[in-house]
């Protein structure tokens, strides 16, 4: 495969701050003012931040953690590729997490349920 085809592979899960964003934007009237942002084993409540500044820790925290990881993928990918690959992986994974994390949050925000955690166990 081509280095730039790599290099694309390891940038596309920045793509994954879109939807979050479009959910935020959708939602943004229906979401409580405070809201709970942190949670237990059992995805109890037990943290809470106001609605502006979950979005803006959502995405302080989103942007740079899959930016930095594109970047580790896409120099790694250049030297080793077997480990490149592997780094891509995580990069997706690890974008995948993270979106599934921030819209469930959302969601036990919206609906007053717990958070579901056990998919987070299974990644």
């Amino acid at each position: 495969m081509s280095p730039k085809m790599k290099r694309l592979l390891a940038w596309v899960p920045m793509l994954s701050v879109i939807p979050v964003a479009v959910r935020t934007a959708a939602v943004w009237d229906r979401l409580p003012q405070t809201m709970a942002s942190h949670f237990d084993f059992q995805g109890n409540p037990n943290g809470w931040m106001s609605k502006t500044g979950f979005t803006v820790l959502m995405f302080v925290i989103l942007v740079p953690v899959i930016a930095l990881l594109a970047v580790i993928a896409d120099r790694i990918s250049r030297r080793r590729p077997l480990a490149g690959w592997g780094m891509i992986a995580l990069t997706w994974a690890t974008a995948l997490l993270m979106v599934f994390v921030f819209w469930a949050t959302i969601d036990a925000n919206l609906y007053h349920t717990r958070l579901a955690v056990s998919p987070v166990w299974v990644l």
